[in-house]
C-alpha cells in the first residue's frame, strides 16, 4: 500500500475514527469516551490512506512507560498488514521519546490481534478475568507487554 501516511489525530477527525470504532468492535467504546480520547492529551495517531482515515491508535504514557488504550483498524483494510505497520510506528515513536515498554489488554477470543500483537514482540504477562464486556456475559483480557530496545 503506497500513499499512507501517519497523522495525529485532531478533532475534525472523530466522525470517521468513531465510524470505524463501531465497524471494528462488538461493543465499541461510547461516542462520550471516544469524544474524550479524540479532544484529549493522549498520544494519538491515524493512518490515511490517500487522506482516508483507515486505522488509528491512542496511547497514554507514564513516564517510560506506555499503555496503548485502543488501537483499530477499519474492517475494509484488515488482513493488508495496516495494523502491522502502525504498531511498527508506535514503536519506533515511543522509543525514541524514551519510551522502554509497552502494555495492552486484548480479548481472549480475539485470534488475530494476539497474533499480531505477539509477532510485533508482546508477550502475555497476565489475565485480567471477565474485563470485557461481551455478548454472553463477561470475557478475559489477556494483558501484554512490549519492551522496547532505546538506543
Amino acid at each position: 500500500m503506497n500513499e499512507i501516511s501517519f497523522l495525529e489525530i485532531t478533532s475534525d477527525d472523530f466522525d470517521v475514527i468513531y465510524e470505524i470504532e463501531l465497524k471494528a468492535y462488538p461493543i465499541p467504546w461510547s461516542e462520550k469516551i471516544m469524544r474524550s480520547m479524540v479532544e484529549g492529551h493522549e498520544y494519538k495517531i491515524k493512518i490515511t490512506y490517500y487522506d482516508k482515515v483507515i486505522a488509528y491508535v491512542f496511547v497514554m504514557v507514564v513516564l517510560d512507560e506506555a499503555t496503548i488504550l485502543n488501537i483499530a483498524v477499519d474492517p475494509d483494510y484488515q488482513g493488508q498488514g495496516i495494523g502491522q505497520k502502525l504498531l511498527r510506528y508506535l514503536k519506533a515513536q515511543l522509543s525514541q521519546k524514551g519510551i522502554r515498554s509497552i502494555f495492552l489488554e486484548v480479548r481472549q477470543s480475539n485470534q488475530n490481534a494476539l497474533a499480531l500483537y505477539t509477532s510485533e514482540g508482546f508477550h502475555e504477562i497476565d489475565i485480567r478475568k471477565n474485563y470485557y464486556p461481551a455478548k454472553n456475559g463477561r470475557e478475559d483480557a489477556i494483558i501484554m507487554a512490549c519492551v522496547l530496545m532505546n538506543e
